[in-house]
């Protein structure tokens, strides 16, 4: 059938295959189209039947309002390959509590159509993206407008897509943080320029300037 047809051409779909698994259940009448997310309800598709439309719908719910991390995290659905910009809540495994999901579900579901909540945690198999992204503990936020972006030159004068930054994650510095980020009133986070090994050591000379 033609409806067939056209779920193929979406499971064939490179961008779709970082978000969502196809699997069609044949009926003796009628069609419908859902999406059974994690922890969340069953998404239903009521539009109209053509590529454009599916597509972006299925592009929206794909993803979890807060993505939770189990043992494995997604790069190219949050980060290399995605269309949105991201929300990186890093948190050891065992601290991504439901009090803190709650705070952050609102913020969710209000910047849903451009910025996407996943939890995250440092350890030395994610050592390469922190040090990518500037991640540099277990208990931080990270706004990427702009994910995709990756700099190439250790230095440049001219400023990235933006980023912003929260140290201490609790459900009362979540709510304080957005409001500052909605107000824009947030200082734009500049990352180093090379992987940050050790705290810098700040002293003076015998001039009294500045050395690190």
């Amino acid at each position: 059938s033609k409806r067939h047809l056209l779920l193929q051409e979406l499971a064939d779909d490179r961008a779709l295959g970082q978000v969502v698994t196809f699997g069609v259940q044949y009926a003796r009448s009628g069609s419908s189209l859902r999406v059974f997310r994690h922890r969340y309800p069953t998404e239903v598709y009521r539009g109209k039947w053509t590529r454009g439309a599916i597509q972006k719908w299925l592009m929206q719910v794909g993803y979890p309002l807060v993505n939770r991390m189990s043992n494995q995290f997604a790069p190219a659905k949050y980060l290399s390959e995605s269309p949105f910009g991201v929300v990186l809540i890093v948190k050891p495994l065992g601290e991504q509590t439901d009090q803190l999901v709650e705070a952050l579900e609102s913020f969710a579901k209000k910047y849903s159509d451009r910025l996407k909540f996943s939890f995250f945690t440092r350890a030395p198999s994610t050592q390469q993206l922190c040090d990518t992204f500037g991640i540099w503990s277990n208990d931080e936020l990270l706004i990427l407008e702009e994910p995709t972006y990756i700099r190439k030159r250790s230095h440049s004068h001219v400023p990235g897509p933006p980023k912003y930054r929260l140290e201490g994650v609790t459900p009362r510095s979540v709510e304080d943080f957005f409001a500052d980020y909605d107000a824009k009133a947030l200082p734009r986070y500049l990352q180093a320029s090379v992987p940050r090994k050790v705290a810098l050591q700040t002293t003076f000379d015998s001039a009294g300037g500045l050395r690190e």
